[in-house]
């Protein structure tokens, strides 16, 4: 359809032919403007829709490629690595990672990965790299077990973070922690100690690092923290029960077991109790017989 033609009506009576013929051209050039102007606007809707289409068919070539990709047998997982366990073995990890052989490699993402690993309380931290077009490399990092509480026959591991790791009938080589003020209904897999015990946490960790500078970890199988004032180490291997004091300065701490080294190795394996929590400048440590 041809353009509507615009018309601009003017009254010329009494102007001269001059006026005239300047007022005739003022209009042809108004209406030249506005058939530019709706010629623009078409040129417009016109680009217009013409962009849209392409959005358009390029969203669908997405779609259609993500959904090859997806539906592919080429990306389907055919290796699984494990790098850094140590505690859980490589199929307890691709267990708890939901990732299965055969799956797409961009089923899950490395973030869904990572979540589904975190809820095992033994992973602190994990690492997960796609490697096209098949395998799917998981990086951990594992809480270790450094204590244990003992709930009748029945010992809940935790590491030196105050995380509960785990609850079993099985007894770990490391030292039971007594005193605490978590009791079992309290025990949360995966979830730390209550305030007040992590605050102690931080004695138990400064007796066990001088016990290793020392080569003496190895030896503790028990620390009584129940009197804050007085921290109990007992060595089952040794006959020893060791008190330490209160345990707040590392100095001291370190001097006691110095001491407490000296005496090792000058005596048995008898059973007898240790006491170091006295002033060392004034007093003279001194032991005596466990009946």
């Amino acid at each position: 359809m041809e353009d509507d033609e615009i018309v601009i009506s003017v009254d010329l009576t009494g102007k001269s032919q001059k006026e005239k013929r300047k007022i005739k051209q003022i209009g042809k050039k108004k209406n030249k403007k506005k058939d530019k102007d709706i010629r623009t606007s078409r040129t417009i809707r016109e680009k217009g829709k013409i962009s849209l289409l392409k959005k358009l068919f390029i969203f669908i070539l997405v779609m259609i490629a993500i959904w090859g990709i997806l539906h592919t047998r080429l990306f389907g997982v055919k290796n699984i690595v494990i790098i850094n366990n140590n505690h859980l073995t490589e199929e307890e990890i691709i267990s708890i990672s939901g990732v299965n052989q055969g799956d797409n490699i961009y089923k899950r993402s490395a973030k869904e990965i990572k979540e589904s690993l975190f809820e095992n309380a033994y992973i602190e931290d994990a690492t997960i790299k796609k490697k096209l077009p098949n395998t799917i490399e998981i990086s951990i990092v594992e809480r270790n077990i450094n204590y244990m509480i003992q709930f009748s026959d029945t010992y809940v591991y935790l590491n030196n973070q105050g995380y509960m790791l785990e609850q079993t009938t099985e007894k770990a080589n490391v030292p039971i922690i007594v005193g605490l003020s978590t009791d079992q209904n309290s025990v949360v897999i995966g979830s730390r100690l209550n305030n007040d015990d992590l605050s102690k946490m931080n004695k138990i960790i400064k007796i066990c690092e001088l016990a290793k500078v020392n080569e003496l970890s190895e030896l503790i199988s028990k620390i009584d923290i129940s009197n804050e004032k007085n921290y109990v180490v007992e060595m089952e291997s040794r006959g020893k029960v060791i008190n330490f004091g209160d345990c707040s300065n590392y100095s001291d701490l370190n001097t006691k077991m110095l001491y407490l080294t000296s005496i090792l190795a000058v005596t048995d394996n008898s059973r007898e109790e240790i006491f170091l929590n006295v002033d060392l400048n004034t007093n003279k440590v001194y032991s005596r017989p466990i009946s």
